[in-house]
């Protein structure tokens, strides 16, 4: 990985943001991109979500999620597309990466205000493709 490309690095419950670009904003367990654009995550998390949540405007542009080599655990959608126009999760070649959820049905608020349920890895409303070799979902 080039030192230019924005960088997610999960630790813990928590996540130290590189090449900040304005976009990303990392709180209470979670980091929220509000930007479309290409967004590399690597590291461990214990307890942590990724969402995506940008303005979701016809043809606003593709949100990348790159997985380097990262572990994303939570109790609540360890990646959330809440509001986009199209996600695409990329499973970097040649590393190894682990999407996996809690127990139970998931409370969340919509875009539009309204409460929600879901058990999922990963959730989306919204256009999601998944790339790379292979994969697994826990």
């Amino acid at each position: 990985m080039n030192g230019t490309r924005i960088l997610l690095n999960l630790s813990g419950t928590s996540s130290m943001v590189e090449n900040y670009n304005g976009c990303v904003e990392v709180a209470d367990k979670s980091a929220t991109i509000t930007c479309p654009g290409a967004y590399y995550v690597t590291g461990e998390s214990t307890d942590f979500q990724v969402v995506v949540n940008t303005p979701g405007t016809d043809n606003e542009g593709n949100t990348g999620i790159y997985l380097y080599n990262a572990t994303l655990k939570s109790s609540n959608f360890p990646i959330l597309v809440k509001n986009a126009d199209k996600t695409v999760i990329h499973l970097v070649k040649s590393t190894t990466n682990v999407v996996e959820d809690g127990n139970g049905n998931h409370l969340f608020t919509t875009v539009n205000g309204k409460q929600d349920t879901a058990k999922a890895a990963i959730y989306a409303k919204d256009d999601l493709n998944i790339k790379g070799a292979s994969y697994m979902y826990r």
